[in-house]
């Protein structure tokens, strides 16, 4: 592709340069690709341009305070202002903006992105257009999915990932969203049909700095984008100040039956090889008294399990769909990897395995735990090194009021001492300064979840969170190989 293509709007001709690639780090640049430099939260790309230079690059774009043009070692350099903002947008063109040929759909929200863009692709999918994700867990077509080095990849990378999803025959591409992506412009030019939001509590405050940033990050999916279908929680109060006219709701609260336009979940049952649950939608914006109401059952746990179903039913229903048909499918939908994932038979304790880590994720797990609990409720978990400190005191309050027996451990502590981390949780765990009865501390990670699960009995519930669907820990600056969910199923087999 020509460089003018990508740069539609330079005041001044460019160079009649052909690009075969995009790259934003230099050390992936190839022949022919352009080079983008823009400063990062680390790093800053401009300082890899003359790297990028002997890889080969055809031509350099670097973000620079006004439009320049000039040559560096005879390589085309132009200088484009706010050339981080327009990354998604010169992306979007060389791959011929691929979010406009497809069904996309945005999750954002600090916890449930993973699940409901996961169980709105399998609806999607059951109804025959091929579906794709793209988030935590991996991005590809269902059941192909390819590792992601973060929740939301970078505006390039985002934009070849819809190109590629295309290529492949998918229609619809359910995605993550998170804070760090919305600030840091990496969505800017996506062309959402849907937008999701499921929640809002702490996270990240070590990057957005204060939990207003936060909020407004996760706000700009519905504010300053254009999507058709807009799903929120009516059960968040910070996500429900986000309504605007049109906005499809989802919620536990039987209060809601016959609002317009909104899915609830009534007669909640939890059992421990399911939930089961009545649908009631009334979406009739003319005449909110026509609600139609099905009983659906399905394999998730808990209560937000059943919000995110609720969820994932909206992105079909707000699509034209009848209740019946989204239904009809809800009985097929599987867990995804890591998110309250069960393990364990019925001679021995059930272990759930999930992502959480922040204290209202955690909160959330131990209340859907207890409901399919008939014996001692049991909590294994961590919080990360050299990232918030303030939310590990937080998460042991948490674990000491909510489960029976409490397991401190790493999660990946990095450059910091796991002992100050465990010693920082557990100062939140009581009021007078003392550990309660029921924590043990238990540094190493595998020994702690293994001995939990060997102490446990038959009826009792072991939650493991924090790693979810990881294969690896962090410690120190090394990264080592750790896959929870294998671990657990290798203890529950006697295997180690």
């Amino acid at each position: 592709m020509k460089l003018a293509r990508l740069l539609p709007h330079s005041p001044f001709p460019l160079p009649d340069v052909a690009i075969s690639g995009l790259k934003l780090d230099s050390r992936k640049v190839t022949s022919g690709d352009a080079f983008i430099a823009v400063p990062g939260y680390e790093t800053d790309g401009r300082d890899y341009i003359p790297a990028a230079i002997s890889a080969g690059a055809s031509v350099v774009l670097a973000d620079m305070d006004e439009w320049t043009h000039g040559e560096l070692d005879g390589v085309p350099l132009i200088g484009v202002p706010q050339l981080k903002q327009q990354v998604s947008a010169i992306a979007g063109a060389f791959y011929q903006h691929p979010s406009r040929r497809m069904r996309l759909i945005g999750v954002t929200g600090t916890n449930g992105k993973t699940t409901v863009s996961n169980l709105a692709a399998q609806l999607w999918q059951q109804l025959k257009p091929e579906a794709a994700v793209l988030g935590t867990i991996g991005s590809g077509l269902l059941k192909q999915l390819l590792p992601e080095k973060n929740t939301t990849p970078d505006a390039v990378t985002v934009q070849h990932r819809l190109a590629g999803f295309l290529a492949e025959g998918a229609q619809v591409v359910a995605m993550e969203v998170s804070s760090h992506a919305l600030v840091q412009g990496r969505v800017e030019a996506l062309n959402f049909d849907t937008a999701v939001a499921t929640n809002i509590s702490r996270d990240h405050l070590d990057y957005h700095g204060s939990m207003a940033a936060y909020e407004a990050a996760k706000k700009r999916l519905f504010t300053d984008f254009t999507a058709r279908v807009q799903i929120l929680n009516a059960d968040d109060p910070k996500v429900a100040a986000w309504q605007q006219p049109g906005t499809l709701w989802f919620s536990l609260d039987a209060q809601r039956i016959g609002q317009p336009r909104t899915l609830v979940a009534k007669n909640i049952q939890y059992k421990h090889d399911g939930t089961g649950f009545t649908l009631v939608w009334s979406g009739h914006e003319a005449d909110a008294s026509q609600v139609e109401e099905i009983d659906v059952k399905t394999s998730l746990l808990g209560d937000f399990n059943v919000a995110n179903v609720l969820a994932a039913s909206l992105t079909v229903l707000g699509a034209g769909y009848a209740l019946a048909d989204v239904a009809g499918l809800i009985a097929s939908l599987q867990a995804v990897p890591g998110r309250m994932e069960t393990f364990g038979s019925a001679k021995q304790p059930l272990v759930l395995v999930d992502y959480a880590h922040t204290p209202d994720a955690l909160e959330q797990v131990l209340v859907a735990a207890r409901r399919h609990c008939t014996g001692k409720l049991w909590c294994v978990f961590g919080c990360g090194g050299d990232r918030d400190r303030g939310k590990r005191p937080q998460m042991g309050a948490v674990a000491a009021r909510l489960a029976d027996v409490v397991v401190v451990t790493d999660d990946n502590p990095r450059t910091e001492e796991p002992e100050q981390i465990i010693a920082d949780i557990v100062s939140g765990m009581s009021s007078d300064g003392h550990s309660p009865a029921n924590y043990h501390a238990h540094p190493g990670r595998a020994d702690a979840v293994k001995w939990a699960i060997r102490q446990a009995q038959v009826g009792d519930v072991v939650v493991c969170a924090g790693k979810g669907h990881e294969d690896y820990q962090i410690i120190g600056r090394k990264t080592v190989a750790y896959d929870e969910r294998q671990w657990v199923q290798d203890v529950l087999g006697g295997r180690v």
